[in-house]
């Protein structure tokens, strides 16, 4: 279960990534900006997400070591996010939808399991 809060972290990380303009231009490559409302939704699903990661951390290791876990998690995201987006915005983008969008379903499959 590791490797699921690995991805939701990575997924939280990179949907507030995204809700940064400079980012949004990098990533998909627009000469516009987006509209504020969208980036505040892209804000919010991006905290919900983290929360979601932090939470299934503490569901794995409990109380004791899951907060440990997770910062840990979201430290290897984030490097993730700061060496990769300069190299290859399209490859992170890539990597960004799969786990945003495979990260919460296999939290459901956990959670039904």
């Amino acid at each position: 279960m590791d490797i699921l809060v690995f991805l939701l972290s990575y997924a939280g990380l990179f949907t507030l990534c995204l809700a940064m303009p400079k980012h949004f231009q990098v990533m998909l490559g627009k000469p516009y900006l987006p509209s504020s409302p969208s980036l505040l939704i892209l804000k919010i699903v991006g905290w919900m997400i983290l929360g979601l990661s932090f939470a299934m951390a503490v569901d794995t290791a409990g109380w004791s070591f899951g907060p440990i876990r997770w910062v840990g998690y979201l430290a290897i995201g984030g490097l993730t996010l700061i060496f990769g987006l300069p190299f290859a915005p399209r490859l992170i983008l890539l990597s960004g939808i799969l786990t945003c969008c495979g990260g919460p379903l296999a939290v459901l499959v956990f959670l039904l399991d």
